[in-house]
Order: structure tokens, then C-alpha cells, then sequence
């Protein structure tokens, strides 16, 4: 995408009945209509919360505006020697540096949108998550992975289509528990019960292993002398 449909993306909407050209793009500080776009692209970098103390407001005074900027552009971080390393009274003149000045701005302004975009989007996410009921997302959840769709489900046959479902999928095996009859909630406590017995010393199982691998390979790195020593150590 260009720098110029990148800048309409983003919102900017040029002074006046012209359209934003390219040629703006080079103008340099001179140029009102230039100033005029870089001030509009720093006031966008610090609503998206990149900068607090910096801004550049003097759009009719190209002196000012030329400090404003170069002190925005230092506390940004800018990385371009053309554009900070040059004596003040020359900077953004030459239509090269003022287009380089441009777009830079702009990807800077873009990326802050997008990460803006991404942390607004996780916050509904979080709100949405904090203020549905669990046993609904849950649900929601298990209609989605099955395929089914929720809104020609209704309240008094959902569990049917999920077990309608469930019977229609195939199983990978047979099922290693299938009790005659429904069983009680305090067998269902044991049975939960035992079965974080059998994930802990799966666990403890998977540690000692990882453990015996990792002073395998350790002892390649012993010294001679030094492996009855260690040897006995870990006995």
C-alpha cells in the first residue's frame, strides 16, 4: 500500500477542496500543506500513547515547528541521520528527507494503530469473558468445536444435538470407563480423585525421566578424575 492510501487509512483528510497528492509528500517544512500533515501524524503518535511530554503545535511558525519536531523526533527514537544528525536550519528541506520524514511517520503511526487495534480487541475479549456466565461459554465453546451453530439451537434441545453429534463422530478406540449405570456424585469424587492421583505420579514420572536425561548428559561433560566423585554423589 502507498504512503498515500496508507494516510487515508489511517483518517487523514486533506485541508481544502484538494486531494492529498504525492508531490505533498516532498513539499518540505516550507510548505504549509506539509507542515500541516506532520503536525496531524505526531498528534496521532501521541493519542496512540507513544509519546507524553512532546508535541508539535506550530504549524505557522516553520522556526518553532522545525525545534518542535526535532524534539519530537528525539523522543521518538528516530533512527535516520538524515533527519536528526543534519544542523537544525537544514533539516526537512530537501524533498528526499521531507518524503523520508513522511513515511516514516507513517509507519510509526500504523504499527501504534495496529497494537491500539490488537489490545482493544483482547479488553473486549477479557470484558466479554468476565461478564458471560461460564457454563454459556462453555457451552458455546463445545457448540463450536463440534460445528454446531447456536443460533438454530434452542434452550430446551441443545444437549440433544450435542449428544446427537457426539454419537454421529467417530471414536478413536473404545471408551476405557463405561458404567452400567449413572453413577453418584460421591463416585464421581473419587473417581476425579483418582484420577489426580495418576496425573501426579504421571507427572513425578515425566520429572525423574527428564531428570535422568539431563545428568546423562552431564556426564559427557565430567572429567575423568572427577566422575567416580560425582558417580557417588548421585547415587
Amino acid at each position: 500500500m502507498d504512503t498515500v492510501n496508507l494516510l487515508l487509512k489511517l483518517g487523514y483528510q486533506p485541508g481544502g477542496d484538494s486531494p492529498l497528492e504525492e508531490a505533498t509528500l516532498g513539499g518540505g517544512i516550507s510548505q504549509p500543506g506539509y507542515r500541516a500533515l506532520i503536525q496531524w501524524l505526531t498528534e496521532e503518535i501521541r493519542r496512540y500513547g507513544a509519546l507524553d511530554d512532546e508535541s508539535v503545535t506550530s504549524v505557522d511558525d516553520e522556526v518553532c515547528f522545525r525545534w518542535e519536531l526535532s524534539s519530537f523526533l528525539k523522543e521518538l527514537g528516530c533512527p535516520y541521520g538524515a533527519l536528526m544528525d543534519v544542523p537544525l536550519t537544514e533539516r526537512f528541506r530537501e524533498a528526499g528527507d521531507a518524503r523520508m520524514l513522511v513515511e516514516y511517520l507513517v509507519g510509526e503511526c500504523a504499527a501504534l494503530a495496529m497494537v491500539r487495534r490488537q489490545r482493544d480487541q483482547e479488553e473486549r475479549r477479557f470484558q466479554v469473558s468476565v461478564l458471560e456466565p461460564c457454563t454459556e461459554r462453555d457451552l458455546l465453546n463445545i457448540c463450536g468445536a463440534l460445528g454446531l451453530s447456536v443460533e438454530n439451537l434452542r434452550a430446551d434441545n441443545i444437549f440433544n444435538e450435542i449428544n446427537q453429534r457426539l454419537n454421529d463422530e467417530p471414536l478413536v478406540g473404545g471408551l476405557l470407563f463405561r458404567p452400567e449405570v449413572n453413577l453418584t456424585a460421591c463416585q464421581w469424587v473419587r473417581l476425579e480423585r483418582t484420577q489426580a492421583e495418576l496425573l501426579a505420579e504421571y507427572s513425578l514420572r515425566q520429572q525423574m525421566m527428564l531428570k535422568r536425561v539431563d545428568l546423562t548428559m552431564a556426564a559427557f561433560q565430567w572429567k575423568g578424575k572427577d566422575g567416580p566423585a560425582v558417580a557417588q554423589t548421585y547415587r
